[in-house]
């Protein structure tokens, strides 16, 4: 019985430990602009606020939203309330937080249109600011500003509807500002990889990254190698992968869309060091990279063609 306990004590400690791994954000104040809707600002703060915690690269706790927006309303000023990160700090308790997370509404108009056929429809515009600080010393770590409008505005047949397309944008903004500011680090696996008919080209690779890193399918990485160029250490990007499969917390497979006969090369000269001398192997590295342009478009403006 008690070896059980002991058992179960480890399991839960380990499970805290890898839980304490993702950094903690303070999700603090939104101000709102002086034209801006109170209820609408509420709406875009818990908009970024999910997707933060959608992308899974942390470790979220979120104050009060209505209680922080409705203080911001007496002061009304964005630029006292972007630059006042000190005082929201003041605002919490909380001390193993790494980040906060503050910004301003300062646009959410609602217009109606009518098409050639008669049909009313409405568009949503957005204007939002999201900025980020390390929470020991106040640095910067993103200062972002959002426009929804034209083709990536919120459409809907009612007022409410728009304003609920265009907060699936917000949120959608989020995991492409995480994987600009927030690139997660990882490693092509030495097994697993596999090569084309031709034997000249990695096609498909295993990474270290997965589940637990908030990875989904589709998402694109960077693969970098490390060269030595005049007695230095060069990091050089040499092609990208698109995960197809999320296997497991710290596992995805991956095809190669980029610089398939680089990666090849490059992982056979590391299997034969890594044989002869270990301490010297370095494995081809990847990063998280932003969402294509295109895709992007398509995701945020799909409501306007029914997708």
């Amino acid at each position: 019985m008690l070896k059980k306990m002991l058992t179960l004590a480890l399991v839960a400690m380990i499970a805290l430990v890898a839980q304490a791994q993702k950094p903690v954000m303070i999700a603090g104040t939104f101000s709102a602009g002086s034209d801006v809707n109170i209820d609408y600002a509420r709406q875009v703060r818990a908009s970024v606020v999910a997707g933060l915690f959608e992308t899974g690269r942390f470790e979220l706790k979120d104050v009060d939203a209505e209680q922080q927006i409705a203080a911001e309303t007496e002061r009304r000023s964005s630029e006292d309330a972007m630059g006042d990160a000190e005082a929201l700090m003041g605002k919490t308790t909380e001390t193993a937080a790494e980040y906060l997370l503050y910004g301003l509404v300062s646009q959410c108009a609602i217009a109606q249109s009518k098409s050639d056929d008669g049909s009313i429809h409405y568009n949503a515009e957005i204007a939002h600011t999201v900025k980020i600080v390390k929470y020991a010393n106040k640095e910067l770590v993103v200062s972002k500003d959002f426009k929804l409008s034209g083709l990536r505005c919120g459409i809907g047949d009612t007022p409410a509807a728009a304003v609920t397309d265009a907060l699936a944008h917000v949120k959608n903004d989020m995991k492409n500002l995480v994987d600009e500011h927030f690139k997660l680090d990882g490693i092509i696996l030495g097994e697993g990889f596999e090569k084309d008919k031709k034997g000249k080209k990695m096609e498909i690779c295993l990474i270290n990254l997965g589940s637990d890193h908030g990875l989904e399918k589709s998402q694109r990485l960077e693969v970098s190698c490390v060269e030595k160029i005049a007695g230095r250490d060069v990091t050089k990007v040499i092609g990208q992968l698109t995960i197809t499969e999320v296997m497991a917390g710290d596992l995805s497979q991956c095809k190669v869309t980029k610089g398939g006969d680089v990666l090849l090369t490059k992982m056979l000269e590391y299997l034969d060091i890594k044989d002869t001398a270990p301490e010297n192997a370095i494995p081809l590295k990847v990063k998280t990279m932003k969402q294509s342009g295109a895709k992007n478009l398509l995701k945020q403006g799909g409501a306007m063609f029914g997708f």
